[in-house]
């Protein structure tokens, strides 16, 4: 078995964490003791406090026998990290309410209640919208465009997250485990489940990151018509897939208007490359063959 000397990293970190325990316990020494959340807080803190010295106590022990064998000892099988009580407990002091509260279970996750799905039916995006028929997920139909599926996972009873996206020609089976014959529709799927992950993770309310989504997605509903922001295009060659693309991306924030996938080849190099193929003024042109004599 390998033996290790305790690393520099591994020793200031140890230190660095005594320096933010003792930083964390001035505070809370200054807060209410009658408030129940600085009673937790404090427990907290002491759990903390008595895994550190543990950790500060291995150090030194490891230390000291490396000095006296010049061999370290075997790394223990558990680690202790001290680390991660002392975040909880620096975001719960900067985060502490006004008010003490009680923590329910499912009630402070981002989490979307499933009989909740039927509200989003009659948002106002100019899509069809309706609850799949396993009752974790949504068809979103754009007419003669696109149809996609936005599919959640249960995550406890009666609560989902998001778990993926899927958009689909209106010509194809809707279906949750497959993945559009069409290109730009197989773009906007990996696009779409990006977004739908974005806006979960920015908004402060489930519904609020569906709402996002959906009219987000409602952009895309000339896809297949949009020309480019950047240079007017409707199509690009896209060097990566070999083959010509619509616009089909757009950014979840800020500017929204279409564009073409990064690998599109630019307008300016194709026109360069046309020019590069075309006779130069002066030289005679290619020699075309000649007609067979009758």
């Amino acid at each position: 078995m390998a033996h290790q000397v305790p690393s520099e990293t591994t020793m200031e970190a140890v230190e660095q964490a005594r320096i933010t325990v003792d930083d964390v316990m001035k505070r809370l020494s200054a807060m209410d003791k009658s408030d129940p959340a600085a009673r937790g807080y404090e427990k907290i803190m002491k759990k903390a406090d008595d895994d550190l010295k543990k950790a500060e106590l291995m150090v030194k022990e490891m230390k000291e026998k490396v000095n006296e064998t010049g061999k370290a000892p075997a790394r223990a099988k558990e680690s202790i990290n001290p680390s991660s009580g002392i975040k909880r407990a620096l975001m719960a002091i900067q985060n502490a309410p006004k008010t003490p509260r009680t923590l329910r279970e499912g009630k402070d996750e981002k989490v979307l209640m499933k009989a909740g799905l039927p509200k989003f039916t009659t948002t106002n995006t100019g899509l069809a919208i309706s609850v799949t028929p396993d009752e974790v997920g949504l068809r979103i139909e754009c007419k003669n465009v696109f149809i996609a599926g936005l599919w959640f996972v249960p995550v406890s009873q009666g609560n989902l997250v998001p778990e993926c996206a899927m958009v689909f020609g209106v010509d194809e089976k809707f279906s949750r485990w497959r993945t559009s014959k069409y290109r730009v529709f197989g773009i906007l799927s990996e696009r779409a489940t990006a977004a739908i992950q974005y806006f979960w993770s920015m908004e402060s309310q489930a519904q609020q990151a569906v709402e996002q989504f959906l009219e987000w997605l409602a952009l895309h509903k000339t896809v297949l018509s949009d020309v480019s922001a950047e240079d007017n295009r409707r199509l690009a060659f896209d060097a990566s897939r070999a083959i010509f693309l619509p616009p089909c991306v757009r950014a979840f924030d800020g500017d929204k208007r279409p564009r073409h996938p990064r690998a599109c080849v630019p307008e300016r190099q194709e026109r360069s490359e046309r020019l590069q193929q075309a006779p130069q003024a002066g030289q005679p042109l290619p020699a075309q063959p000649s007609a067979a004599p009758h």
